[in-house]
Order: structure tokens, then C-alpha cells, then sequence
């Protein structure tokens, strides 16, 4: 029997990116199970269109303004890993895209490098843009954004065997795992994830400033987790709210480092595999484009929403 994998993820608002997401992804999975954190822009229907094709996906709905990755992440991985489908289970941000280098397979990279009883660790390697339109590029990741040189700091995502996935916890940010109260780190792989964090003015300042609040209000939050949203917050307040190319190239530069330190440019590496292929378009343009504004108000609703239940108000008196 050949060696299945499953990718789980859990996702709000990516409409500029969910597209390119599953076409990618779907080449190295054989499904992807998707916890939508109630996204009120074009991201739900992009997905549902997807289906419609005949990507193997399966969507679940979520509403709620606390954005408990982590929790929802094991939940759903235990779900998976207990009908014994698939041999292991991905964790995904919708900004990653699985790459194997040297054309190797990536079911056979993980049968040969992650053990069984343990999980395995893909580096997280960001592209940045070098300039051009997202949206008037043919294919987008893979004609506007390069490699960057350097990593601040190495980040890994893990991968997980079927039998570890049915009682294991997963940290913040996928980053590894609990089994039996002990915390795995195992073995770095060939295979690696792409991470386009940063695509666009727009979309890097919804992401930073709600992103920022969000984290505000989270039960169990850490200093850590917040820290680097609340910096990249604090450059588009600095920048009264409107965020120069420029300053959205140094942020995708420094993403996950310090953003005060001055940003070189021409650090990128050119010979590096690209995001894609040539053909990965978004056909779905109509729903792809960002709305910041209705971003911002659909947030604000969600938030007086939960106000107006802790005060008892209901909804036809509000």
C-alpha cells in the first residue's frame, strides 16, 4: 500500500493566498482538512470552489474571535490520525507550501527520514517579494517573491507519524510536539516549506494590526507569541497607517527577526528553487483581492458581537 499524508490546517481571511495554497499543496498530499476561523472574506467560497474541482478537501467551520490554533490543530489531528487513513499528518499555515528538493518524492523522503514513533522537522525557508504586482503577475509566488538569503532564526514545522497523532499535542505554532508528556524534536528532513509571510501592503497590515489585537484578548497568550506582532503593529501605527512599499519589503525581510535592524534588499538568493510553477495562477480573482477596510469592520463586529452576549443584549436589540 502506498504511503498516504494528510494536511491540516486552521485558517482565517486568506483570500490572496488560499487559491495557491491547495493547488500546490495538493501535489504533495493526498487531502487537506481545513478548520476555517469563520473568515468573512472571499476564502471560504474559494474553498468551497476548490472542492467543486475535485481537490480533496474538507472543510470545517469555526466561529469564535479566540484564535486557538494549537488547541483546534491536536483536536483535529487526533481525528485524523485515529482513521488509521493515512500514514502521516501535516500541519500547515496557509502561507507554506511543502518543497522537496531534487525532484526527491516527498512520501519517500518521510518513509526514509521521520521516525515512526517520533516526528520529523521541516525548515521553514521565506520568500520575500522583490517587487511587481501580486495581483498582475501570471503566477504570482512564483514570479514576484525569491528566497531570502538568511534566516534571522531557524524555524522547523514538524511532521507526524499516524501513531503519535492519535494522543499528541501540538505546540504553538507547530513548531514540534508532546507524546507522553515529553516534548519531540526529531530529525530536520530534506523536504522544506516555503513561507510567504509578507505579500502585499494590504494584506501585511490586516494581518499585523487585527493579528496584534487578537493576540491582545487570547486566554494563555505568552510574551513571546505576541511580541512580533505587536513590533510589526507598531511600524504601520509609526507609519500612520499607511505602510510604504518600501517598509513592507524590510518587514518581509526581517519577518520573524528584529525589525529595527536596517534591511538590505539585495539579500535574496537567486539560485534557489521558486514557490510553484509557471502555470500556478489564481483563477479566482474575483474573490482574491483584499478589502481592508471591510477587514477592519468585520473584526470590530466580531468583537461587539461577543460584548453584547457577556452583557446579555440580544442580537434584534443591538
Amino acid at each position: 500500500m502506498s504511503t498516504k499524508v494528510a494536511a491540516i490546517t486552521m485558517i482565517k481571511d486568506e483570500c490572496d493566498i488560499i487559491e495557491l495554497f491547495v493547488r500546490i499543496n495538493s501535489r504533495c498530499v493526498d487531502h487537506i482538512y481545513v478548520i476555517d476561523h469563520d473568515s468573512k472574506d472571499g476564502t471560504q467560497e474559494i474553498l468551497l470552489r476548490l472542492k467543486a474541482q475535485g481537490f480533496p478537501l474538507t472543510i470545517y467551520k469555526h466561529e469564535s474571535s479566540d484564535f486557538q490554533q494549537a488547541i483546534m490543530l491536536t483536536t483535529l489531528c487526533r481525528q485524523v490520525a485515529a482513521t488509521n487513513d493515512y500514514d502521516y499528518i501535516v500541519p500547515l499555515d496557509a502561507d507554506e507550501f511543502i518543497h522537496t528538493p531534487n525532484g526527491q518524492d516527498f512520501r519517500q523522503a518521510l518513509d526514509e527520514q521521520v521516525p515512526k514513533d517520533g516526528c520529523g522537522l521541516m525548515a521553514w525557508v521565506t520568500y520575500v517579494p522583490t517587487g511587481g504586482d501580486y495581483y498582475g503577475s501570471k503566477a504570482p509566488l512564483y514570479d514576484v517573491f525569491r528566497k531570502r538569503a538568511k534566516e534571522p532564526e531557524q524555524f522547523y514545522k514538524v511532521v507526524i507519524p499516524n501513531e503519535p497523532g492519535k494522543t499528541c499535542i501540538i505546540a504553538e505554532g507547530s513548531h514540534f510536539i508532546s507524546v507522553n508528556n515529553q516534548w519531540l524534536q526529531g530529525p530536520v528532513i530534506t523536504p522544506v516549506l516555503q513561507h510567504v509571510p509578507v505579500r502585499s501592503v494590504d494584506q501585511i497590515t490586516a494581518k499585523s494590526l487585527i493579528g496584534a489585537r487578537r493576540l491582545s484578548i487570547k486566554v494563555g497568550r505568552s510574551k513571546t507569541q505576541t511580541a512580533h506582532w505587536d513590533h510589526m503593529a507598531e511600524k504601520i501605527r509609526a507609519a500612520n497607517y499607511r505602510l510604504p512599499h518600501s517598509e513592507m519589503l524590510a518587514m518581509a525581510f526581517l519577518y520573524a527577526g528584529d525589525l529595527s535592524q536596517d534591511c538590505d534588499h539585495s539579500a535574496i538568493d537567486e539560485t534557489a528553487p521558486r514557490v510553484g510553477n509557471p502555470d500556478d495562477q489564481i483563477l479566482f480573482a474575483d474573490l482574491s483581492r483584499i478589502n481592508i477596510l471591510m477587514k477592519f469592520d468585520q473584526f470590530a463586529a466580531s468583537l461587539c458581537g461577543e460584548i453584547r452576549a457577556t452583557r446579555g443584549i440580544k442580537d434584534e436589540e443591538a
